[in-house]
């Protein structure tokens, strides 16, 4: 009886940690504000709060705006010593192409506590992306260069052009258009001058890569004899 007591007790506590943590504005924004990222229930040292200007995402997750960023903050009952905290996510915005760790290791430790929390960050990030796209202005695709290309049947290549050019699309449309940063795209050879077309490309980037591609293979002089797949890899060019 007195086992099922403690269990029932620790359910009760278990869900009232997990129902705070889920009603932390005042502490996440202490956490986005802070100069190390965390707040903990109950710690005066994380009373550093400079906006009020904070939107419960669901699950914890919190997007709080300072006068610097928008911060993503993930609160969770966890700290070490069963308090909730609340943790701002380093990497709340995927890269360009290919995306972050979808979770973030973060150890956590609190003076005057034996134990060391351990924390995996990224649960919230789905909700901040949703939550970005319907609240701030849609960002401009950055200039692009191509990083390396090659035949995925085995075609020989010349050297990839090097080129930067800047799609008319906003980051987000790039982002959906190539996840990995790759793109597979065809030439083939036509009557007309040069004798090479670039038959599928999509549209935003056929005006900036088109070029540069026939330009590549008419100057490698090796007459097309049929269509031939290519898969060209980009980066950001500021990257290069």
């Amino acid at each position: 009886m007195l086992s099922l007591a403690r269990a029932l007790l620790v359910l009760v506590l278990g869900a009232c940690a997990t129902h705070d943590a889920r009603h932390a504005r005042s502490l996440a924004a202490r956490a986005a504000c802070g100069d190390d990222g965390l707040a903990v229930f109950g710690f005066p040292r994380h009373e550093t709060q400079c906006t009020d200007d904070v939107a419960a995402l669901g699950d914890g997750c919190y997007a709080v705006v300072t006068p610097s960023a928008t911060a993503l903050v993930e609160c969770v009952a966890a700290a070490p010593d069963g308090h909730v905290m609340c943790l701002q996510d380093p990497r709340p915005r995927p890269a360009l192409f290919a995306g972050d760790p979808v979770r973030i290791e973060t150890w956590v430790w609190q003076r005057g506590q034996p134990a060391i929390a351990k924390v995996a960050m990224g649960r919230c990030r789905p909700r901040f992306a949703a939550w970005t796209a319907r609240h701030e202005a849609p960002v401009p695709a950055p200039e692009l260069a191509i990083s390396d290309w090659y035949s995925p049947t085995g075609w020989a290549l010349p050297p990839a052009p090097a080129i930067r050019f800047t799609p008319p699309i906003d980051r987000g449309a790039l982002q959906a258009l190539m996840p990995a940063g790759a793109l597979e795209i065809e030439v083939c050879p036509v009557a007309a001058p040069p004798g090479i077309a670039v038959t599928r490309v999509p549209v935003p980037l056929a005006a900036g890569l088109a070029p540069a591609v026939v330009d590549a293979l008419v100057r490698w002089g090796r007459p097309l004899q049929s269509c031939r797949s290519i898969v060209v890899g980009f980066v950001g060019a500021h990257l290069t």
